[in-house]
């Protein structure tokens, strides 16, 4: 469920930042006073003599963009035909003109010459980068609807189908050799995962928690504790074959963590990188794929191959690491350590933070 809520939380906010660019996409447009027209691939222009005969305001939000614009009625005539009335917007005539003739340009899209756009005459050279701002704008925007409903689909579908799905694009390009994420979630069906339960996970959090020390307990033997987790990272790295990124020692300062230790994406099974973070409290691991607070455990379970999940189990295990996923830590901290609160008031602190961050 925190996997699916998640990712409507990105569609609403992919949804968000699209509203808010289509209206400075807009804003920015309007200041064109030109036909729209692009050559040499838009209609051609033509001059025409226009009537401004009666004028409207619109704002501070509208298919303009943001601010207040001018869109005016004309009455354009034509050369040996018949004239007609159009609408004009962007301020490009403005109530000051009404009943007076002005000279514009004429850009229509149809032979009939019933869907025409009405500006001012430009500079080649302007009309050219309109038109290329014109271009990366709706691409721009494109994508961000394209993320949206990409969003909204994973929410519906849920992990395991998406990535079987993904799966199956991969092979479709790439042939049947191509590495396969969804597929580990049928071979992991039925199997003993070896990881702690929800509620000895809790029990196990609280038996750990010091009111007083944040970043260590009493009696943490730094050396040792180091000593074992560099050991820890040289068996990591000869069963995978692999170098890891590894982040420890001096780079953790103020950390209730002792270091991070990252397999790359080139030395696993489905390109994807995992990472294991060792806690100064108890010999605690997380272990997750790619880095902490992207994906909850469903996806974690889905991303990291049956294969990689094992090797990294074992050799935890044999470290004499408790492992755990993060989804057992995202809850509000509601532990002993009233200094942890006072230090998160504004952003309550969860038992991820109490074990696994920056303090």
């Amino acid at each position: 469920m925190l996997y699916r809520l998640r990712l409507l939380f990105f569609a609403v906010v992919t949804l968000a930042v699209a509203y808010v660019f289509s209206l400075i996409y807009l804003t920015a447009v309007s200041f064109y006073p030109g036909t729209g027209s692009i050559r040499p691939y838009g209609p051609t222009e033509r001059p025409v003599q226009a009537t401004v005969e009666e004028c409207r305001r619109v704002g501070p939000v509208s298919t303009h963009g943001l601010g207040y614009w001018w869109v005016c009625l004309i009455r354009v005539e034509r050369e040996g035909e018949q004239s007609v009335e159009a609408a004009v917007g962007r301020s490009i005539v403005g109530p000051e003109q009404i009943g007076k003739v002005v000279a514009l340009n004429e850009a229509c899209y149809d032979p009939e010459r019933a869907e025409c756009g009405y500006g001012k005459p430009v500079p080649e050279i302007l009309g050219f980068l309109y038109g290329c701002f014109r271009i990366i704008g709706r691409t721009f925007g494109f994508f961000l609807l394209f993320m949206v409903v990409l969003y909204l689909f994973r929410a519906v579908v849920g992990a395991p189908t998406y990535f079987l799905l993904l799966d199956k694009w991969r092979e479709m390009k790439n042939g049947p050799g191509a590495k396969r994420v969804g597929a580990t979630v049928t071979a992991r069906q039925g199997e003993n995962m070896t990881l702690s339960g929800r509620d000895e996970i809790d029990s196990l959090l609280r038996q750990l928690d010091d009111p007083v020390h944040l970043e260590r307990p009493a009696g943490f033997d730094y050396a040792a504790e180091q000593a074992r987790f560099a050991a820890l990272v040289a068996d990591v790295e000869a069963r995978f074959g692999c170098v890891c990124t590894v982040d420890a020692g001096m780079n953790v300062q103020d950390a209730s963590y002792l270091g991070q230790l990252e397999i790359p994406a080139s030395a696993t099974a489905t390109e994807t990188e995992i990472f294991v973070r060792v806690s100064n409290f108890g010999g605690l691991a997380l272990l997750g794929a790619e880095r902490p607070g992207v994906h909850d455990d469903e996806e974690t379970r889905i991303l990291i191959a049956y294969a990689d999940w094992r090797n990294v189990l074992e050799v935890l295990t044999n470290h004499g690491y408790v492992v755990l996923l993060e989804d057992a830590l995202s809850r509000p901290y509601d532990g002993t350590s009233d200094a942890l609160r006072r230090a998160y008031q504004t952003h309550p602190a969860t038992w991820f933070t109490r074990y696994f961050d920056y303090l």
